[in-house]
């Protein structure tokens, strides 16, 4: 009897062991699949699932799956690892209709069970990001009816979204710090901020003068003024926009408004107190330089490197350099 116990317990902690070392430690993709099929961790996995399903393709060195048969589109997988190496499985449905379009639902797995974490996991676009941006490629404000589709990667660690083509690539979305973040340049960024010219609702509409997302940097017109948009980034990689508009009415442009925010899990959090010098008021500047004074200066936002300059009047003399270091401007 007390040897059966024995037996009993050690069969018990090996098949808990077993559970969690698949959960941590394999890189078999299929096995985890099958793991939430037979868990029916997403609706379409009914017990009719297993009798049309087909794997086209099967790529476990690299984790990944594609699968058809199922549904009216397909099924892509693909395996991400969390800096503990626990795995985070992601499925791809794309269903077709008139058009296709895919759900991604994330998974990570515990004692061996499947927990769909694609809340957790998954970050969100803004309102109308997506139309606007395709009104911004097109000019027209029309919905859109073709294919939106997220491809998930046979190597990598980055999802796209793309347009019909799996080359038209509308948005990255990067496997980082153990979530998933939409990487945006400086015309997305500045297409959500508050306020920006680039919404078609927004009655002052801006014409694009110089957009270099390679350098982080945005220009744009309207009749009575110019805004600058840069592009700065936190140790951590998350954005910070400092946006500056400058109104032109007599002759010179002068800095009306000025805005930093940087980008915190959705939300635009306004951080201009927190990062420009302090004691660098208009006063300051003023003191500093009687042209500033008697006819106004701008702040001149980089095109290329992380110095934002006070100049007098349109592009005159420079009153202050301020460098982006440690996080913060400071005065050179």
């Amino acid at each position: 009897m007390f040897l059966t116990r024995i037996v009993l317990l050690l069969l018990a902690f090996v098949l808990v062991g077993g559970a969690q070392d698949v959960s941590r430690k394999s890189r078999n993709v299929e096995q985890l699949y099958q793991s939430v099929v037979a868990q029916r961790g997403l609706d379409l996995f009914d017990g009719e699932w297993a009798k049309t399903d087909k794997i086209e393709i099967r790529d476990t060195k690299n984790g990944y799956l594609k699968i058809t048969g199922g549904i009216d589109g397909w099924l892509e997988v693909a395996l991400f690892r969390k800096k503990d190496r626990s795995p985070v499985l992601v499925i791809g449905v794309t269903g077709c209709g008139p058009a296709c379009g895919t759900e991604l639902h994330a998974f990570e797995f515990k004692n061996g069970n499947a927990e769909n974490v694609s809340e957790k996991l998954f970050p969100r676009f803004f309102e109308n990001e997506i139309d606007n941006k395709l009104y911004r490629r097109t000019g027209k404000k029309e919905d859109y009816y073709g294919d939106i589709l997220d491809v998930l990667p046979r190597k990598g660690t980055t999802i796209k979204t793309v347009l019909e083509d799996e080359n038209d690539v509308l948005y990255e979305i990067e496997w980082k710090n153990d979530i998933f973040e939409i990487k945006r340049n400086v015309s997305d960024l500045y297409s959500v901020f508050p306020g920006n010219l680039l919404n078609p609702e927004n009655g002052r509409k801006g014409k694009v003068i110089i957009e270099d997302t390679k350098n982080g940097y945005l220009k744009l017109r309207i009749p009575t003024a110019t805004v600058d948009a840069a592009l700065f980034r936190k140790k951590d990689g998350s954005p910070v926009l400092f946006v500056v508009e400058n109104y032109c009415g007599t002759g010179r442009c002068v800095t009306g408004e000025m805005e930093i925010r940087e980008l915190v899990g959705g939300k635009w959090i306004d951080i201009t107190a927190e990062v420009l010098p302090k004691g660098l008021t208009e006063k300051r500047i003023h003191a500093k330089s009687d042209f500033a004074a008697k006819h106004g200066y701008q702040y001149k936002v980089p095109r290329k490197g992380r110095t934002v300059r006070i100049v007098e009047g349109d592009d005159g003399k420079t009153i202050y350099r301020l460098d982006w270091k440690n996080e913060k401007f400071v005065v050179r």
